[in-house]
């Protein structure tokens, strides 16, 4: 099996994780540090979300829009608030 992307601490700290219908992107959800997108074909982050003070990541899903493009979706706690 061949590493296609390397993430310090993904082993113990993935939360959620989702790969976006046309396969070109994969967003992980971490417990500590930011959420990232990898692109799949390059094994590199094109974004990073990161947290405010407070926050916890819960789940992450891609969904595709009517014109085929991607959109993603991320929830996140503060306290006892889903946001």
């Amino acid at each position: 099996m061949e590493t296609v992307i390397e993430e310090p601490d993904a082993k113990t700290s993935v939360k959620d994780l989702s790969f976006s219908s046309d396969e070109m992107f994969l967003v992980v959800n971490r417990s500590s540090g930011p959420s990232r997108v990898w692109d799949l074909k390059s094994s590199e982050a094109v974004a990073n979300l990161p947290r405010e003070q407070g926050e916890i990541f819960g789940f992450c899903r891609f969904s595709t829009k009517s014109d085929n493009s991607q959109i993603l979706f991320v929830t996140a706690m503060q306290g006892d608030i889903m946001i």
